[in-house]
């Protein structure tokens, strides 16, 4: 599953897992991240993303995000 990455000097600053647009209701908001000015905004590949989050894991989720992209 693909994530949206946001980092600032080399540090991390947050995550975010899109959610699947439901094609039934074309009122169904999209949204993503933006990244400020002096930030980045890194597309990656991870694997079951959305668990990390749902088994309140986001901690190690960050560790595999840091060491993927080489952030402190």
């Amino acid at each position: 599953m693909k994530i949206h990455v946001i980092s600032e000097r080399g540090k991390l600053v947050g995550t975010f897992i899109p959610q699947p647009v439901q094609p039934s209701d074309p009122r169904t908001p999209v949204c993503t991240p933006v990244a400020r000015r002096g930030q980045k905004l890194h597309e990656m590949e991870v694997a079951n993303a959305e668990a990390y989050y749902r088994e309140r894991r986001s901690a190690e989720l960050h560790k595999i995000v840091k060491k993927k992209l080489k952030l402190k």
